[in-house]
């Protein structure tokens, strides 16, 4: 992993949404993005969030990471450039995207 949280935040790649119910969203469409991403690293700290998470957030939580900013300071950044990642508290995530309702505790 190039990034390793501290403490209690997460670190999360935007996933896009093309289908919202039975609304598809253009994938330039900036107004209607939603706020859903994966947990690909959790801090030391984080007690409910895991890898692997696919959660949603408030527009104003996240702090986005500049790719190019990244790599000048020497992080290895082996991603795709075009991806998103943020890096947001985990109290500031509103809820976990469950596959079906087994998953639920």
């Amino acid at each position: 992993m190039f990034l390793q949280p501290v403490g209690c935040r997460v670190l999360i790649k935007r996933k896009e949404i093309r289908k919202v119910g039975s609304l598809y969203i253009m994938p330039q469409s900036q107004e209607m993005r939603a706020n859903v991403g994966e947990v690909i690293a959790v801090g030391d700290k984080c007690e409910v969030l895991k890898v692997g998470d696919v959660v949603t957030f408030g527009k104003y939580a996240p702090m986005k990471l500049d790719v190019k900013e990244l790599e000048y300071y020497g992080v290895d950044y082996e991603q795709n450039a075009d991806e998103e990642y943020l890096l947001l508290n985990e109290e500031d995530v509103l809820c976990v995207v469950l596959k079906d309702e087994t998953e639920a505790a």
